[in-house]
């Protein structure tokens, strides 16, 4: 028999600014893309919904676009975060929820410190709603979510026992508003990257097509 191999995967180390960092930074800008235009589809359906429009069709349609909101900002920041510690390879699940509580963390108490020293904007809420923990479940539940979404489960449409993503939406849009607004702030648009490699090759006009 065959020695079976130590690990199934290569540790893919890099150092900031070669060519793996470059090439994680490209899908990291790309991802938020896709968050953003999931979160625009998100505004308008549920947009509609809260002006009446209580129909199926667009009850569907808002759900589809928070989860897919959910997914593609739980992958962005899972990207952030294996940058950070200067690799490609995945994060544990438990690991991963720690550093997405303490994210939302200090985000809170950053936009609690913004508030204090007069630096808020007028649309912002009162400090009071920023001043509180949070709850040890949330990165759990977001990831659970955004598994559940993410394939063709029964749990999708009947989860066990868990929160439903209307559940989510009410009980944390607020940590979720944060980190999407932290990360578009930093990571938005298309021409934040110099290059998007084979995702900005993907032209259907090309002559090589």
């Amino acid at each position: 028999m065959e020695k079976a191999s130590k690990s199934r995967f290569t540790a893919m180390k890099f150092k900031l600014g070669d060519p793996l960092d470059t090439q994680l930074c490209a899908a990291l800008v790309h991802e938020m893309l896709r968050c953003q235009e999931a979160f625009q589809r998100f505004s308008h359906y549920a947009g509609q919904n809260i002006m009446g429009d209580r129909s199926k069709g667009t009850v569907v349609k808002s759900h589809n676009a928070y989860a897919d909101f959910l997914r593609h900002l739980y992958e962005f920041y899972g990207g952030c975060f294996r940058r950070d510690r200067r690799t490609d390879d995945e994060i544990k699940a438990a690991d991963l929820d720690l550093l997405l509580n303490a994210e939302v963390s200090k985000l809170l108490r950053r936009k609690c410190h913004s508030i204090r020293q007069g630096l808020g904007s007028e649309w912002e809420n009162s400090i009071s709603v920023y001043e509180l923990p949070v709850p040890a479940d949330f990165a759990m539940q977001f990831r659970r979510l955004r598994n559940e979404n993410s394939h063709a489960s029964a749990r999708r449409v009947a989860p066990a026992g868990g929160m439903t993503l209307l559940g989510f939406y009410k009980k944390y849009n607020l940590f979720v508003h944060l980190l999407f607004e932290s990360a578009q702030s930093m990571w938005g648009g298309p021409h934040s990257a110099s290059s998007l490699g084979e995702i900005e090759r993907f032209d259907l006009a090309s002559p090589e097509t």
